[in-house]
């Protein structure tokens, strides 16, 4: 309930009552007495919008008016300065339900105006491992003269404890007057002080935090309050990451659950680490000021009870995240961005829209790619990967009429570093062909030089058998015919030489050297894996793990022989997939499993 000693609209009725039936101008002396009784211009921001204009609007016509001497200017800005410091005095009683009280406090004044912002930062590294080491640092910004603050916030006891405190050296403030309170919700014995934590929190969260409590005070040797311009570094602390602690992450963060409430403040009840401040009246400590019932301050106390609350606190950072645990292995990318990366290699106009459509579409999902994945994450990348060269392989160039080329057909497999057949067909008797690769250069064939046959089919086409060497394993050609009496042929036919499948990727076998009937210890063992020279990375895939190795290997007669120390850390019978993979190709599971009963 409220019990209202002056309203807003009351005080404001009486003044201008007051002013209306004035018989006798202010004077000078009037004027100053009561520009003196309102709010400092730094003061005057911490109450409501409209308040402030009066303050504001009353300090300026009073100051042109001393200055200016002029009787009428006087009396009206007596009259400004009265209606607002009648707005500035306004108070009512707020009644505390648990204390039976009525409290005055200000009803104009919006203290949510006085705004502090605070930072947490870490130099952690990304992962931490037990006995680890790290600095958090707090820093603070604010738009008022602070005289104390007390800062709070928690950490995660059960991963991390607290090593020590450093602090900065900041003008006007005194940072090593109280000590640092690294668990202020128990006492020396342990045992957790009433009212210790906010009663938001249950059990469990008070099981796995701790309360770290600062308390800054002003300095005593100095002739002014602190206040920050722009954030300013406070402190640093330190902290360790606890020994045989279990992988996971741990928080250090701030929670407004930490700030005080008006009702527990201005009754002086609050007990809790709060994240509060009490606003300086003046930026000098010196300064002797009056209140607005007349009485002169001690230059130790503050504005009043109230503006020890309800300021508006800003967190930069809410909690600081820490992960616990080795770092995992990225994901492997090459691949992928080679197959994106051929895009620029073709030309649009040469390819039917639809094939040309999907390839694209592959392309930009490839390119959405999240780019910070994991090795366990690899096949997300593989599929795309795969999605990406599937589509490739399946451009079709477009039908190109009035083209002397009818068709290149490929006789038995194609293989890099080797000779192709191809079965060109052509409409009439030509005299030669052509093979022009991407990059200009030229293979001609004559009907006696590099042809194994010509024949006449009867219809007005003839089918050249030819052979070209394979350098790559995919290169595009265009294909001219020449003719006697035309010369070469336009325009040309567009041929895409395909040699991919020729990748030996194939698993031959998989051999644990020192198994006895299928057993080992657990611990590291030497697993020979027989590959196709093609392979260059082999993986073993357990329960959705995976091991990856890139090295130890040798090619002997036509087969690589790879020679890896495997640590076999779980204990059972246990099936693990094998995956390979070429510089050209995706991750793929082989046939061949890696089966071992491993035991102590």
């Amino acid at each position: 309930m409220l019990k209202k000693v002056l309203s807003v609209v009351l005080a404001l009725v009486l003044a201008l009552g007051v002013l209306a039936v004035a018989t006798s101008a202010a004077s000078a002396s009037d004027l100053q007495t009561a520009l003196n009784s309102l709010p400092s211009e730094y003061n005057a921001q911490f109450y409501n919008e409209s308040t402030q204009a009066a303050i504001l609007e009353a300090r300026a016509a009073a100051t042109d008016a001393l200055a200016s001497g002029d009787p009428e200017a006087v009396d009206a800005a007596y009259n400004l300065c009265t209606a607002a410091s009648t707005l500035a005095k306004a108070k009512e009683e707020r009644y505390i339900e648990e204390d039976d009280e009525y409290v005055n406090y200000y009803v104009n004044r919006d203290e949510s105006r006085a705004v502090a912002e605070i930072s947490l930062e870490t130099d952690a590294a990304e992962y931490l491992k037990a006995g680890d080491t790290f600095n958090v640092t707090v820093s603070l910004d604010a738009n008022f003269y602070i005289r104390t603050m007390t800062l709070g916030f928690a950490y995660d006891k059960t991963k991390l404890e607290f090593v020590s405190d450093a602090y900065e050296t900041v003008e006007y403030l005194d940072l090593t007057a109280s000590p640092i309170q690294p668990d202020f919700a128990h006492n020396a014995a342990g045992k957790e002080k009433e009212g210790g934590f906010p009663n938001t929190w249950d059990a469990a969260k008070k099981a796995q935090y701790n309360i770290i409590s600062k308390s800054i005070s002003f300095d005593a040797l100095a002739d002014r309050y602190f206040k920050a311009d722009g954030m300013t570094k406070l402190m640093t602390l330190t902290f360790r990451v606890k020994e045989n602690v279990e992988d996971g992450e741990a928080l250090i963060f701030l929670d407004h659950d930490l700030q005080a409430t008006f009702d527990e403040l201005i009754l002086g009840t609050y007990g809790l680490p709060a994240i509060k401040f009490t606003r300086a009246y003046a930026e000098s400590k010196t300064e002797m000021v009056a209140d607005y019932t007349g009485k002169v301050k001690q230059n130790r106390d503050i504005v009043d009870q109230q503006a020890t609350c309800d300021q508006t606190v800003n967190f930069t950072t809410e909690q600081i995240v820490l992960k616990i645990g080795e770092a995992p292995v990225p994901a492997d990318y090459t691949a992928l961005d080679a197959a994106i990366a051929k895009l620029a290699t073709y030309k649009q106009d040469e390819y039917t829209e639809d094939s040309w459509a999907a390839y694209a579409a592959a392309v930009e999902e490839g390119q959405k790619c999240d780019r910070n994945l994991n090795a366990e994450d690899q096949a997300t990348i593989d599929a795309l990967t795969k999605a990406i060269t599937d589509a490739e392989a399946a451009l079709e160039f477009k039908v190109v009429e009035e083209c002397a080329i009818l068709s290149v057909t490929p006789v038995g497999a194609v293989k890099a570093k080797e000779y192709a057949t191809l079965d060109v067909v052509v409409k009439g008797t030509a005299t030669k062909l052509s093979f022009v690769n991407s990059l200009n250069q030229t293979y001609t064939i004559t009907r006696s030089n590099r042809v194994l046959s010509i024949t006449d089919n009867g219809n007005g086409t003839e089918t050249w058998r030819i052979t070209i060497f394979v350098k790559n394993a995919t290169e595009n050609y265009q294909v001219f015919a020449k003719f006697a009496d035309i010369g070469w042929s336009q325009p040309s036919y567009k041929y895409k030489l395909d040699a991919s499948n020729s990748i030996d990727a194939n698993v031959y076998s998989v051999e644990i050297a020192d198994a006895y009937k299928g057993a080992i210890y657990a611990g590291k063992h030497v697993v020979t894996v027989k590959t196709g020279t093609d392979v260059t990375k082999v993986q073993f895939v357990l329960d959705g793990s995976s091991t990856t190795y890139t090295a130890s290997y040798e090619d002997v007669e036509g087969v690589r022989v790879w020679s890896i120390e495997h640590n076999f850390a779980k204990l059972g019978n246990l099936s693990y997939d094998v995956r390979v993979r070429t510089a050209a190709t995706v991750f793929e599971t082989s046939d061949k499993t890696m089966d071992v009963i491993v035991v102590l």
